[in-house]
């Protein structure tokens, strides 16, 4: 869940390695996301701003960023940031959750 309309930003974090991008695998998996921005540009009041990119290498990130949500229930991001996020995707996608 982030801004896709927010170039080089997501809340306070600010910088390139920010920029809402998504990487695609295969043709096919770019006509669908090419499909879903379209479908989503209406709802925004500013230009969708995510990248569409194809897939070139994958880096994992640092063993202290894996699993952080999980980790550090109570931190101050998590609680203020991740936790309402969350709750708002469950929310919107609750049809979709398993019992």
């Amino acid at each position: 869940m982030h801004d896709p309309t927010s170039e080089d930003r997501q809340g306070p974090d600010v910088g390139p390695q920010y920029s809402p991008a998504i990487f695609y695998h295969s043709e096919e998996q770019k006509r669908v996301a090419e499909a879903v921005m379209r479908e989503l540009a209406p709802l925004y009041p500013k230009p969708i701003a995510t990248k569409l990119l194809p897939f070139t290498t994958f880096y994992p990130a640092e063993a202290y960023h894996r699993d952080y949500f999980a980790r550090h229930p109570e931190a101050p991001y998590c609680r203020l940031v991740i936790a309402p996020k969350l709750e708002k995707a469950r929310k919107a996608f609750k049809s979709l959750l398993r019992p």
